[in-house]
């Protein structure tokens, strides 16, 4: 009875011994030691922060991009007051030095383009920076085409006839008059010249490179013609937006070789269908055509049997979807590739 006792006691002293070393391997896999515990757990409201609020002065990247574009709009336009407008609804502290700091920025870069409209709209505000300098876009005007007429060649002066003195006489003896046909010069009359026709003037073209910031851009479609072959070719396109007397109008023009004004033409619209229009007299311009849609609706050139240069991608506004009142003014010249 005895050792049966002595059998249970080391038994039960056995197991407890090989469960505190296996609780103890679990311990060491399951939760491996990181260090001295802390001595007490912090409480919520010591250890929450308050965040740190940005500086005003900073842009965020959002700002940056209406900056530039808004830099962008006013090399189109050029309307000072639009583009403060415009700035002020971004509160910034200083406009003028906030698109001077981004036109540094993208000088920086090498974004000559984004620098150069952003240096001119900063110094239009004011904001004069050494570094700033080099990209200020300066205006420059448009030349418009003087149509000088061929001179007309004067007649040449009528001839006179000049009479014969008659020489007094040598002696008391008279002296029988000289016959009148003998005195009397007829006139040399003057052979007939023709007038030489007028030589061609073919004229530059000039383009308003505004339209080529316009979105989408205007563009030129050239006439596939052979050399010596007739064509119409454009040789001028204006653009006037709202400030400038923009009236939702296309105005067209064609002009003979010699650069006068060619009445009776059918020019070409393409809105959807062709309309037809023809050139007449009485004003500056030979034909006009209402524009009601926004840029990238009409296509215009001359119709008949020659070729013709086409204008692409006209209409209102100065990007897709806008409605703004503006002019394009188109004149094509009859020539020779």
């Amino acid at each position: 009875m005895a050792d049966w006792g002595r059998r249970v006691f080391f038994g039960a002293l056995l197991g407890a011994a090989l469960g505190v070393l296996l609780g103890l391997g679990l311990a060491r896999l399951l939760w491996p030691a990181s260090g001295p515990l802390p001595s007490a757990v912090p409480s919520p409201a010591a250890t929450r922060q308050e965040p740190t609020p940005a500086p005003v002065a900073e842009t965020t990247d959002g700002r940056d991009e209406a900056i530039v574009l808004i830099g962008a709009l006013y090399a189109l336009d050029g309307d000072l007051a639009r583009a403060q407008q415009r700035l002020a609804a971004l509160d910034l502290d200083d406009p003028a030095a906030a698109v001077a700091d981004l036109a540094l920025r993208h000088a920086q870069a090498g974004h000559a383009q984004i620098a150069t409209d952003l240096a001119t709209l900063a110094s239009a505000l004011g904001a004069h920076q050494d570094g700033l300098l080099a990209y200020v876009a300066t205006a420059t005007p448009m030349p418009t085409p003087t149509f000088t007429p061929s001179p007309v060649p004067s007649p040449p002066p009528a001839p006179t006839s000049t009479p014969t003195p008659v020489p007094p006489p040598a002696t008391l003896t008279p002296t029988p008059a000289p016959s009148p046909s003998a005195t009397r010069r007829l006139p040399t009359r003057q052979p007939p010249t023709a007038t030489p026709p007028a030589a061609a003037t073919p004229l530059p073209l000039e383009w308003d490179h505004r339209v080529d910031l316009l979105s989408p851009p205007i563009r030129l479609v050239a006439a596939e013609v052979a050399p010596g072959q007739t064509y119409w070719r454009l040789v001028r396109l204006e653009w006037w937006k709202a400030s400038e007397g923009g009236n939702t109008l296309i105005y067209i023009s064609t002009l003979n070789e010699n650069g006068r004004p060619v009445w009776g033409q059918p020019v070409i619209v393409e809105h959807g269908p062709q309309e037809v229009l023809y050139t007449q007299p009485g004003g500056e311009y030979g034909a006009n055509y209402p524009m009601a849609s926004t840029l990238n609706s009409y296509i215009v050139f001359v119709g008949g049997d020659l070729p013709s240069d086409r204008v692409t991608g006209l209409g209102l506004g100065e990007w897709l979807g806008g409605l703004d009142h503006n002019t394009f003014v188109l004149v094509f010249q009859r020539s020779k590739k």
